[in-house]
């Protein structure tokens, strides 16, 4: 907690204010992740490389799956 305080302090508002203000923008990110597309967030002039992509999305699932089992 005292990194966020210092932190806080450095970026000249209150620690309450950090906090609400990283939440926002944490909702905000998960919000335009699910309703812009994929060729949108990755930019123009980039491809999607279609193996890759699978790679990465199994990757996240098996790291999601292994969480939630090591919860249980």
């Amino acid at each position: 907690m005292s990194e966020l305080t210092d932190k806080a302090k450095r970026l000249g508002v209150t620690p309450e204010r950090y906090v609400r203000d990283l939440l926002r923008e944490d909702l905000e990110l998960d919000r335009k992740a699910r309703t812009t597309p994929l060729a949108e967030l990755i930019g123009p002039g980039r491809d999607i490389n279609e193996p890759e992509l699978d790679r990465l999305v199994e990757a996240a699932r098996t790291r999601h799956h292994r969480r939630v089992s090591e919860k249980k």
